[in-house]
């Protein structure tokens, strides 16, 4: 049974290292506030299993939530801004991180060698790399707000995900980017919208491209350009047979 404890309102300058379960409840989010800006390891470290995080803003320098090797955790109603990454999930398996606001940072999420997670309903905005999965295995990128970063989404060498109901907008390079051998991964039902490019892959040969909203109304399937080969300079064509005629509501 996870002990549960309320953080009341103030700032904390401090690093956390949770190893055991336990929920841990900010008393507001927007005042509730963890700072380790001027530190150079992560906010939290978390490294146990069963834990819940809310209700916090965290500010720091290099990492604000890092797991590693941390299983069946859920992090939600956190506001996290203005350092290097949001989230680390490293050798991390079937947490749930939602209903977070990820703001400003170089990269959003990573997810490294991990499996069956779930990202859902966060917001993801104004990040360097929202989110990129790195040889991660069956996770799941749902309901998300992914909007005015540099790129959205990238996955390399990433197979079997699913990214469903996202809204996928104003991205200034690219929404989603796949690269080596990121392959059997769902991509359905997600508004891309005003993206400088909606998609690009190499060395990618099968996804599944399905029932997403184009930018506009669509009768015909979506072709969805990108390269193959050894050295990915083979032009080749996916499509999306089913394209959305009207974008989602997603949140």
């Amino acid at each position: 049974m996870s002990l549960g404890y309320t953080v009341y309102n103030g700032t904390y300058n401090e690093d956390v290292y949770i190893y055991r379960s336990i929920n841990l409840t900010g008393e507001n989010k927007e005042t509730t506030i963890i700072n380790a800006s001027n530190h150079e390891c992560p906010i939290w470290i978390i490294s146990g299993n069963g834990i819940k995080i809310s209700g916090f803003t965290f500010l720091g320098k290099v990492t604000s939530v890092y797991l590693i090797s941390s299983h069946n955790n859920s992090l939600f109603d956190n506001k996290i801004q203005d350092s290097t990454a949001g989230f680390a999930i490293v050798f991390s398996n079937e947490n749930i991180i939602e209903n977070n606001t990820i703001i400003k940072f170089t990269m959003g999420f990573l997810l490294e060698f991990s499996t069956r997670n779930i990202i859902q309903h966060n917001k993801i905005i104004n990040n360097t790399l929202g989110i990129f999965f790195a040889l991660a295995i069956g996770n799941k990128i749902l309901r998300n707000e992914i909007s005015n970063n540099t790129f959205g989404i990238l996955l390399l060498e990433s197979i079997s995900n699913e990214i469903k109901y996202n809204n996928i907008s104003k991205n200034k390079i690219v929404g989603i980017l796949l690269r080596k051998t990121s392959i059997a991964n769902q991509i359905q039902c997600n508004n891309f919208i005003k993206n400088l490019k909606s998609v690009n892959f190499k060395g990618c040969l099968k996804n599944n491209w399905n029932y997403n909203y184009w930018n506009r109304f669509r009768l015909l399937p979506k072709p969805i350009f990108g390269r193959v080969g050894r050295l990915g300079l083979i032009p080749w064509i996916n499509f999306d047979w089913h394209p959305a005629k009207k974008p989602y509501e997603i949140l």
